[in-house]
């Protein structure tokens, strides 16, 4: 899939799901802007830093499995 796609992607669930001022928003926003730029194994690397329920999330998102 597309990395801008999946960027949008992370981007619509975090707005849909995640309150604005918890930390997992904004995670969710950097690994989108990775994805955006190109910078895969940094997303990659970083993914340790959320919560495994946001690491799943974002794994399903990354591999089509999410909507």
């Amino acid at each position: 899939m597309d990395q801008s796609k999946v960027a949008k992607k992370l981007e619509n669930y975090a707005r849909k799901n995640i309150p604005e001022r918890s930390p997992a928003f904004g995670q969710f926003m950097y690994h989108a802007e990775l994805l955006r730029r190109g910078h895969v194994s940094i997303h990659k690397k970083d993914l340790k830093d959320l919560s495994e329920k946001y690491q799943q999330v974002v794994k399903d998102i990354t591999e089509g499995r999410q909507k």
